[in-house]
C-alpha cells in the first residue's frame, strides 16, 4: 500500500471543516451557557428593600377607606383574606378629610358604631391609615 501526502488544498479544506466545526461547538457552548445564565439570574432572589411598617397591624387603630365604605376600629387579626376590627364604625360622613384625618372626628360627622367584630375583606380595601385619635364609643 502505497501512502501520499495530502495535497494542500486538501489540507485547506481540512482546515477549514475543522474551524467550522469548532466555531459551531463554541456557538452551541456559548447559548447553552447564556441560557443557564438567564436561568440563574430570573432565579437569584431579589434583595430586600428595608421594611415598611404597614397601619395594618394587629393592635393598631386604623381608619379604612374600602370600595364602598369607610371603617374606623381596633385591628384585631389579619388573614390572608380579611382585616378583623373590634370598637368599630362605619363612617358615613367623615367631613373634610384632612381635618377628619388630623383632628379625629368633627360635628359633621356621621359615624355609625357596630356592636361586635367586622370583617373588611382585603380585596376591597383602597387604602388604610394608622388612626391617631380615640375610636368612637357611640353612634354620632
Amino acid at each position: 500500500m502505497t501512502t501520499t501526502s495530502p495535497s494542500e488544498e486538501q489540507l485547506r479544506n481540512y482546515k477549514l471543516a475543522r474551524l467550522r466545526w469548532d466555531w459551531l461547538f463554541l456557538e452551541q457552548k456559548l447559548k447553552r451557557e447564556l441560557n443557564m445564565k438567564k436561568k440563574s439570574i430570573t432565579k437569584k432572589p431579589v434583595a430586600k428593600k428595608p421594611a415598611i411598617a404597614s397601619p395594618l397591624n394587629v393592635g393598631s387603630k386604623v381608619f379604612i377607606r374600602a370600595v364602598t365604605y369607610h371603617y374606623l376600629g381596633k385591628v384585631v387579626s389579619i388573614t390572608p383574606t380579611e382585616v378583623i376590627l373590634e370598637q368599630a364604625s362605619w363612617v358615613a360622613v367623615g367631613g373634610r378629610f384632612n381635618l377628619f384625618l388630623s383632628e379625629g372626628v368633627q360635628s359633621s360627622a356621621e359615624i355609625e358604631r357596630y356592636p361586635g367584630l367586622v370583617s373588611v375583606q382585603k380585596a376591597a380595601i383602597v387604602d388604610a391609615c394608622e388612626w391617631l385619635h380615640p375610636l368612637p364609643t357611640v353612634s354620632v
